[in-house]
């Protein structure tokens, strides 16, 4: 909602230029109400930090998505094929250098010897790929097709945010009640309807419709977001919930990039309901395989 407003007051700069502000205002009162580390009490050891921060697998990491997203955005007009085994030495190289590391970016030796924690990674990509695909597209398709403009579209997705909140203490009942699988299960039912039900928007849908639809996509946000970040501690080693929640972060935005690949592929010839539907029934197929593992998961 605060996006579109944003480009309605003052274009789409506005959304990463208010980043700015933001950052500053964190700045601020972090220096202001954080408490010192004791250990960088003398000062920031720029020796320690370029031990720590693996600035060669952050670069591999960024060229391994950038080229797969290049390549994926590339296949309705003109297929850079080129890209495919660029990379594949990218992917190749990261898992090189990240064995051999011993502060690495991505821990791949842990995925390795964590196979129910890889299992949460790729759940948790998969459930993004749905959000940030019905995220991105439901305000296209209304902007492009409906003629709101950004600002109402971003009020009538509000649904799918506002109920994600309310649903959240929802699934911490449940989860403390039923456990984990209970709440995935709920939580990819409510993607698999959300989904489908958006087949059937149409330009002449009435608003109503659309925000009862919204209301219904806004469920799994809390029960997925919450249960697969409960089956990610059940699965980690203590001594590694750090690098693990950094890596559950990372494949959030996995699931972001391709669900941009997938709505600039769908959307290369125009924003249409029926690159709408084509959009909802893959996600719909992403939401049954989250259910089927949701459903497997142990109790």
């Amino acid at each position: 909602m605060l996006g579109g407003a944003l480009v309605a007051l003052w274009d789409w700069p506005a959304i990463f230029v208010v980043n700015v502000a933001v950052a500053l205002a964190g700045l601020a009162l972090a220096l202001r109400w954080l408490p010192r580390d004791p250990q960088h009490a003398g000062g920031i050891d720029l020796g320690l930090v370029r031990r720590l921060v693996d600035l060669p697998g952050i670069a591999l990491f960024a060229a391994l998505v950038a080229g797969l997203l290049a390549l994926l955005l590339s296949l309705p007009t003109a297929p850079l094929w080129w890209l495919a085994p660029l990379a594949l030495a990218a992917a190749g190289a990261l898992v090189a250098w990240e064995r051999r590391r011993a502060e690495p970016f991505m821990d791949v030796r842990m995925l390795a010897a964590n196979r129910a924690l890889l299992a949460v990674y790729a759940q948790y990509a998969a459930v993004n790929v749905a959000f940030f695909g019905v995220f991105f597209s439901v305000p296209l398709w209304l902007e492009r097709v409906r003629g709101f403009s950004a600002g109402t579209a971003g009020l009538l997705i509000l649904p799918i945010a506002g109920v994600g909140v309310i649903s959240t203490p929802l699934a911490a009942r449940l989860i403390a009640r039923r456990g984990i699988r209970a709440a995935l299960v709920t939580g990819s039912l409510a993607l698999l309807a959300g989904t489908l039900l958006l087949r059937a928007f149409e330009p002449a849908t009435p608003l109503l419709v659309v925000l009862a639809v919204g209301a219904v996509l806004g469920i799994p946000n809390g029960f997925n977001n919450l249960g697969l970040q409960s089956a990610l501690y059940a699965a980690a080693e203590p001594q590694r919930t750090g690098a693990a929640a950094g890596l559950f972060q990372t494949f959030r935005y996995v699931g972001a990039v391709l669900s941009t690949s997938l709505i600039g592929i769908v959307f290369a010839g125009g924003v249409d309901t029926a690159g709408l539907h084509e959009i909802a029934l893959v996600l719909a197929g992403v939401g049954v395989a989250v259910l089927a593992a949701s459903a497997a998961r142990p109790r």
